[in-house]
């Protein structure tokens, strides 16, 4: 069976992203980012961006999220 990956935060621009999964993967918690397509990024403007964790890791990612307070 298949971990579920859930959203533990958006943004409309990707370098806040970029930053939070860098820090979420140097914690070996792996990531997803969905809305994003770097052939066309503007369409994420408007809809967000996603960064996505398995339901496993979610508390400690949630907890890394909040310690480095990105908006």
């Amino acid at each position: 069976m298949t971990e579920q990956f859930v959203t533990i935060y958006t943004n409309l621009i990707i370098i806040p992203i970029d930053m939070v999964k860098s820090a979420l993967e140097s914690d070996n918690i792996l990531c997803n980012v969905k809305g994003y397509d770097v052939t066309r990024p503007q369409l994420s403007f408007g809809i967000g961006i996603e960064l996505q964790v398995q339901e496993k890791d979610r508390a400690k990612a949630e907890e890394i999220v909040k310690e480095l307070n990105i908006k």
